[in-house]
């Protein structure tokens, strides 16, 4: 799998260097509260726990989502992260196709669960500052599944058009 840096122009950099605009304002979106891939390392009962709505209410609306936009000065850069995978939220696609039409750059950290193919095809017409994708890692646990759907996954999105793309485990990936 190939790992690259970009600069802040959103060009491949041949180096894995700390990209540019690293230091740029951001603003981290949870696309929902509750996630299934249970991460070993992240605290997903800690945060269930502590947030007061019911589990009908746990995920991130997209008029909710086209309301905070709006209040967020265009140089902000917005953050598709968070703590839950993004694409466990069925709008996510439309949110970043949303922020992107507005103006915004923008950042993705995902797994990729919950994410089709037609979602790949949708974003690679954007233009990123990172795309991360997280693989499993074989020591750590959690429900981030390593079977034939996700490899194909990870091969489309390896000849894909998505600019600063990259791969991450913690650890050795699965």
């Amino acid at each position: 799998m190939k790992r690259v840096a970009c600069s802040a122009s959103g060009t491949h950099m041949p180096t894995p260097t700390q990209p540019a605009n690293m230091d740029r304002a951001s603003l981290e979106v949870t696309t929902l509260v509750g996630c299934s891939n249970a991460c070993s390392y992240c605290p997903q009962e800690q945060l269930i726990k502590n947030y007061p709505a019911p589990p009908s209410s746990r995920m991130l609306r997209l008029e909710d989502f086209k309301t905070c936009l709006e209040k967020v000065p265009r140089q902000v850069r917005i953050d598709f992260s968070g703590m839950a995978e993004p694409w466990l939220n069925p709008a996510c696609t439309t949110m970043v196709k949303y922020a992107h039409a507005q103006g915004f750059s923008m950042s993705v950290y995902t797994t990729t669960v919950g994410m089709s193919m037609r979602d790949i095809d949708e974003l690679e017409a954007i233009p990123f500052s990172h795309f991360v994708i997280h693989l499993a890692g074989a020591r750590t646990r959690s429900n981030i599944p390593h079977d034939r759907e996700m490899i194909e996954k990870l091969d489309r999105l390896q000849r894909s058009r998505i600019t600063c793309l990259q791969f991450r485990s913690i650890g050795e990936p699965h």
